[in-house]
């Protein structure tokens, strides 16, 4: 996985992008989101990764959390308790959270009691 060097440097800029699997990314836009888009499958294979990420990016120069879900194939159950991590994480940074979840998603939340609480979109 690639970082770039403004990341790396821990220079601000407007739009920083770190590379995730397929059709996946993260933005830290000017406007206070890190915004951090997966796609395909998130399984245990992933959840490191996503997880380190959201670790890297929040800051006190961050307000909203976005997980744009929305190409997400299918999740397991490691990608619902990160999920539950990352909730978490959020709620002690503070942070706001917002998830664009696809129908996987949506399914996982509608199944799994511990993501009730889940903002999916």
């Amino acid at each position: 996985m690639g970082v770039c060097p403004d990341v790396a440097a821990g220079r601000a800029a407007h739009d920083r992008r770190m590379s995730l699997p397929t059709r996946s990314g993260v933005t830290i836009s000017a406007d206070r989101r890190l915004v951090v888009t997966v796609g395909g499958v998130l399984d245990a294979t992933a959840v490191p990764d996503l997880e380190r990420i959201v670790r890297a990016g929040l800051s006190p120069t961050i307000d909203l959390l976005v997980l744009d879900l929305r190409t997400v194939e299918h999740l397991d159950d490691e990608a619902v308790a990160a999920l539950v991590r990352i909730q978490a994480r959020c709620r002690v940074w503070p942070v706001g959270l917002r998830v664009l979840g696809s129908e996987a998603v949506h399914a996982a939340v509608a199944q799994d009691a511990t993501l009730a609480f889940l903002p999916v979109e």
